[in-house]
Parts: structure tokens; C-alpha cells; sequence
């Protein structure tokens, strides 16, 4: 719908939308500082945009003319497809990219540090938050059967709002929301491949795919693992090490 609605909205003509659209991905102009498509924050930070775990894909950068289908060396084999080596200017592209990617991936990282120096900065950063739970029900990795933050504890009968409503006055307690964060935090960010499907369903606008990889972008350095790229990866939090005893 998205692209539908990209191309419609384009002012192209007809017959031009989509040799447009392919030569501004070729040119790699959807990088640029006002993109003719806006890509999601996290895209514009991810340098592990190639498919890994797929029997087939089709690829465009670096190509000058029509595109690059890449197959899976088994499959290939069971097709009768013979093998050629990847066009140089693909790889060139994609390699470029990915240095420019992981140099912006660093640049936000490193603002997000300045901006996060405690626990008062945290609390600033989520301060819009009502938690309204989209994130949670957006992300593909949260994997709490029953979620603590939907039980008696956290969603309490109205009488037991009014009673503390008159405890504490009109001063608003924050560590609710700075609780439910932290706790998403400490249960996917070593699994968080940065979609962006938090940021990208969250009604206030809060950067959460900023905060939740970099803070699994450490977390991941620590374990040595990076999610998503292998299936043949062992799960850091679910394998045990004798040297780790």
C-alpha cells in the first residue's frame, strides 16, 4: 500500500514511475538528505540489509541495468544453474553502503549516549510515553506468554488509581513507564535486529529503535552475537559455556 500510494502520489509521468524509481535506487538517492521515499530511522542505520537466510533475492544496488538474482548454492544445483561471480559493482555498492551505514549507526549510537547519562535522562527520553503497549505488540521478538505489565499488578481496578491518586497528589510518578521500558529492554535487546516496528507504531513519536539498539548494540558486543544473521547461531542467553562457569 505504501508503494502504491508512493508511486500515485509522484509527480512523474506514467511512463516514467518506474524506470524514476529504479534509477533513484541505483543512484542510491533514497540515502540522500531528502529521500524520495522516507525510510524508517532504523533502515537508514542498518548495515545488515542483505539477505542471509534466503533461497532466493533479487538485488538492485550497483546494477546499471535490470537485476541481480542471487540463489541459494544448493538450490542452484537442483535448478541447474550455473554459477558466475557477483558483478563488481555490486559488491562495491554494498560494501560502501554498509561502511556508510555502520559510521551513521555509530554517529546515532554515541548521540544517544550523550542524551542517556541516567536515570533522570532515561525518564526524559520516555516522557510522552502513556504506555499504551503498541510497541510491545508491534515487536516481533517479545515473547512473554502473559506479559507482566498486563496483569492486577500493573492495571490495577480503578478504586486503587483514586487511592493513590489522593497519596501522592498531582506529582507524576514516572517509574511505571521507566520500569516497563527497562524491563522490554533487559528481555529482547540481545535478540533486537532493529526493524523499527516499535518506533514505527508508537502514537507520541518517542525514537525507540534508537534507544533499544543501542542499548542491544552493547549488549550484543558483550555476548559476541549478532541476531538475525544466522539460523546456525547458537542463543547466548540460552547456551551455556564452560568457560563462561
Amino acid at each position: 500500500e505504501d508503494y502504491a500510494r508512493f508511486i500515485g502520489d509522484a509527480d512523474w509521468e506514467a511512463a516514467e514511475k518506474e524506470e524514476k524509481l529504479l534509477g533513484d535506487i541505483y543512484s542510491r538517492k533514497f540515502d540522500a538528505p531528502a529521500p524520495p521515499m522516507e525510510f524508517r530511522s532504523s533502515c537508514r542505520i542498518c548495515d545488515a540489509f542483505t539477505p542471509n537466510t534466503g533461497d532466493a533475492a533479487l538485488k538492485l544496488l550497483g546494477m546499471k541495468e535490470g537485476l541481480l538474482l542471487t540463489v541459494d548454492s544448493e538450490l542452484a544445483e537442483r535448478l541447474g544453474l550455473e554459477t558466475v561471480e557477483t558483478p563488481y559493482g555490486h559488491k562495491s555498492a554494498v560494501e560502501d553502503l554498509v561502511n556508510e551505514r555502520a559510521y551513521k549507526r555509530e554517529s546515532v549510537f554515541d548521540e544517544f549516549k550523550e542524551k542517556a547519562q541516567s536515570i533522570g535522562d532515561l525518564t526524559d527520553l520516555f516522557a510522552l510515553c502513556t504506555r499504551c503497549y503498541a510497541c510491545q505488540s508491534a515487536c516481533p521478538i517479545c515473547y512473554c506468554r502473559v506479559c507482566f505489565f498486563k496483569t492486577e499488578t500493573f492495571e490495577p481496578e480503578p478504586e486503587r488509581y483514586l487511592r493513590w491518586a489522593k497519596k501522592e497528589g498531582t506529582v507524576r510518578m514516572p517509574t511505571e513507564i521507566l520500569l516497563y521500558h527497562l524491563t522490554r529492554a533487559n528481555h529482547m535487546a540481545a535478540s533486537c535486529v532493529g526493524c523499527g516496528m516499535c518506533e514505527s507504531s508508537c502514537p507520541r513519536g518517542i525514537p525507540l529503535s534508537t534507544i533499544f539498539m543501542a542499548i542491544g548494540n552493547e549488549i550484543q558486543k558483550k555476548l559476541d552475537y549478532k541476531p538475525g544473521q544466522s539460523l546456525d547461531d547458537e542463543l547466548p542467553i540460552a547456551t551455556f559455556k564452560n568457560e563462561e562457569a
